[in-house]
């Protein structure tokens, strides 16, 4: 399938815009694709990040055993111990099919205040790997690239390596 839509979001910080085109097909011998391409002529971030706060569900507090008898001084809450469970598949791995996302966006307000500009690159999530390439942005006059990934081998002494290579020119 294909799906082409124009999305327009008006929030605290201004209009965000953006054309967003959607395909999927069966691929031969690997995991199905998603592929998305996002193009945007000004984008605002943290309107985004706003909404999707005010709309996740609210993370519930640790139910506290009952307790018999008042305790005479406050006590220290005990940190939470870690959870060193080794994961079976990468955080990552939620979908039944890869996903191909390819974005340009003109301006990216990350605050009202931080914006980069020429914003683009692809992302690229299978199973055991997710990569960015071709990442470029400007902030001011001062370019900056990134490309790197991040996979996971479930049998391997340390199952995440990550392996990033970016500049930044004229900071």
């Amino acid at each position: 399938f294909r799906f082409d839509a124009t999305m327009v979001a008006q929030g605290n910080s201004g209009a965000s815009n953006a054309q967003l085109t959607a395909s999927f097909a069966p691929v031969t011998d690997e995991a199905d694709m998603l592929d998305l391409e996002l193009d945007s002529a000004v984008f605002y971030l943290n309107d985004l990040l706003k909404a999707l706060a005010q709309i996740a569900p609210p993370e519930a507090a640790p139910a506290a055993p009952p307790s018999k008898a008042a305790p005479s001084k406050v006590a220290a809450a005990a940190p939470t111990p870690l959870d060193e469970t080794r994961d079976a598949k990468a955080v990552w791995d939620v979908m039944p099919y890869g996903t191909r996302l390819r974005f340009d966006i003109k301006k990216l307000f990350y605050t009202d205040y931080l914006a980069f500009d020429d914003v683009g690159g692809e992302l690229n999530v299978r199973r055991r790997r997710l990569s960015l390439s071709d990442f470029r942005a400007r902030f001011h006059d001062s370019p900056i690239t990134l490309d790197g990934g991040l996979r996971f081998r479930r049998d391997a002494p340390e199952p995440y390596t990550l392996a990033l290579n970016g500049a930044v020119k004229d900071f």
